[in-house]
């Protein structure tokens, strides 16, 4: 029996761009009993029909904007008892959601602690950032 042998696909840049909304994502997954979708820590079930398609509508409009990772994972039996599974990552970024300044946690020694970050904004110095 052969591995399985991971490849990539492209996809332009312009279709990886969101609109913070509700959306529906759709796919096919055949052969498969169960598909879940995941952003970040947050899991979402899909409705499966039995020729494989699969859609689960997901609101983004309180996500934050910018770069995230959307997972679609797929198994061919229940969970824990399954023989194939198969995985998708595409890295998506949206607009029109929630500003939001990622939080940076830097461990205590390290030379960037305790620093701030002046940026030039407008012709105006911020210095609002601390690590």
């Amino acid at each position: 029996m052969k591995s399985p042998q991971p490849y990539t696909i492209g996809i332009p840049d312009e279709s990886m761009i969101l609109e913070a909304k509700k959306i529906t994502f759709m796919g096919r997954a055949p052969g498969m009993k169960n598909v879940m979708l995941r952003i970040g820590p947050n899991w979402f079930p899909t409705k499966l029909t039995p020729d494989g398609s699969w859609s689960s509508e997901i609101d983004l409009t309180e996500h934050a904007n910018g770069p995230f990772v959307f997972d679609v994972l797929s198994w061919d039996g229940s969970e824990g008892n399954f023989s194939i599974n198969i995985n998708v990552r595409v890295h998506l970024f949206l607009v029109g959601g929630r500003d939001e300044t990622p939080p940076v946690e830097v461990p205590a020694g390290h030379p960037a602690a305790g620093m701030a970050l002046a940026v030039l904004m407008h012709g105006k110095v911020d210095e609002g950032w601390r690590v």
